[in-house]
């Protein structure tokens, strides 16, 4: 009886996200995806979350992926559904402006790759920064490094505008950021994409901490679309 009231207790002082449904209807938020932690269908989930993502975003556009707390950022579930993308026929540039995070260049395949910083500062153009993967269709930029603050290089035109190239020489650029409740680089490049995908983490991102991210991201001007959970057990 002790462990089944310990247990209940648990669960009712255990606020974070477990349920990609009821976010959905309580916020009037569409869920692009679940994935699980670990899965051998991973594959299909990634087709799935790309039919979502055509039919909330369109056909074409810039997407940024904004976790907003956990232990894992949006990296592998961006460079997932580029993958997924360039299958169906897509050009892809996935764009990582996540500088304080893993880089996914080594296992896409990408050598070579410049940054997004150093691209800003001498004003080269998407095609003239990005470098190929192993994946057909799929390109890549990495973050590289900046001297000053990235939520500043985030806000400034110059990203706006590069942001805006890219978009316009590849189908999809995909855009990841790091954690929404710990920086505000995500609010700075918001109101620059054509759309905004929040990622949760299952049971470690609180529903009151993705609700302020997403009222933080639709003030600044994000077009919010939906979001992803991931690590679903």
């Amino acid at each position: 009886i002790l462990s089944l009231c310990a247990g209940v207790a648990i669960l009712l002082l255990d606020h974070t996200i477990r349920n990609a449904g009821y976010v959905a209807k309580s916020l009037s938020l569409p869920c692009l995806g679940s994935f699980a932690a670990k899965t051998a269908k991973e594959d299909d989930e990634l087709r799935r979350l790309r039919a979502a993502v055509t039919r909330q975003v369109g056909e074409s556009g810039s997407i940024l992926f904004a976790p907003v707390k956990g232990k894992r950022g949006a990296g592998r579930i961006a460079a997932g559904l580029g993958r997924a993308l360039t299958m169906a026929g897509s050009t892809v540039l996935l764009l990582e402006a996540d500088f304080t995070g893993r880089s996914e260049a080594d296992s896409l395949g990408a050598k070579d790759a410049k940054g997004l910083a150093a691209a800003l500062e001498s004003g080269m153009s998407a095609q003239e920064a990005a470098v190929p993967t192993k994946q057909k269709g799929l390109f890549f930029l990495a973050s590289g490094q900046t001297p000053g603050s990235s939520a500043d290089l985030l806000a400034s035109q110059a990203f706006a505008d590069f942001l805006r190239e890219a978009a316009a020489s590849y189908d999809y650029v995909l855009c990841t950021l790091p954690f929404e409740d710990k920086l505000p680089d995500a609010d700075c490049a918001a109101r620059a994409a054509d759309s905004v995908v929040l990622v949760a983490e299952y049971g470690m991102t609180p529903y009151r901490d993705f609700e302020e991210s997403l009222t933080r991201l639709r003030t600044a001007g994000g077009k919010v679309s939906g979001f992803i959970l991931e690590g679903v057990r």
